[in-house]
């Protein structure tokens, strides 16, 4: 890969986390360096929105504008030899919470698995609980 792309994208670890600004620092091992605070890139931020935030030590893909080190984004997180898939399977989306709780969707069979190491607690209007099968 050329100079310039090994700028451009970087894979390193976040070593700092700003939830109130939805920034992070990353530490790039192989230089030694940690960057400005960067955006983490997430799924929606207008009317349907996404939050999430990497830990500290997770390993994570970063982009850098052309225009040098200061003005960048963290664009999500690897699986690694160590962090790696809880399941791998096509037809599932899954979201797993460190806690040992997680939300499972099987495209295939339609099926929805909530595991819950806590209380759950449903808001809303009115609830309407209908079989269909």
């Amino acid at each position: 890969m050329d100079t310039f792309l090994k700028n451009m994208v970087r894979i390193g670890v976040i070593s700092y986390v700003n939830p109130k600004e939805m920034k992070a620092r990353v530490l790039f091992e192989e230089r030694d360096v940690v960057s400005a605070e960067l955006d983490i890139v997430v799924k929606g931020s207008l009317h349907n929105t996404s939050y999430w935030l990497p830990q500290i030590n997770e390993q994570v893909l970063c982009l850098f504008l052309a225009t040098g080190n200061q003005k960048g984004f963290v664009l999500g997180s690897l699986y690694n030899k160590t962090d790696v898939p809880k399941i791998n399977n096509v037809n599932k989306v899954r979201h797993d919470f460190k806690d040992g709780s997680f939300v499972e969707h099987d495209s295939a069979t339609g099926d929805m698995l909530v595991r819950a190491t806590g209380n759950v607690t449903i808001k809303a209007h009115k609830i309407t609980l209908v079989e269909d099968g």
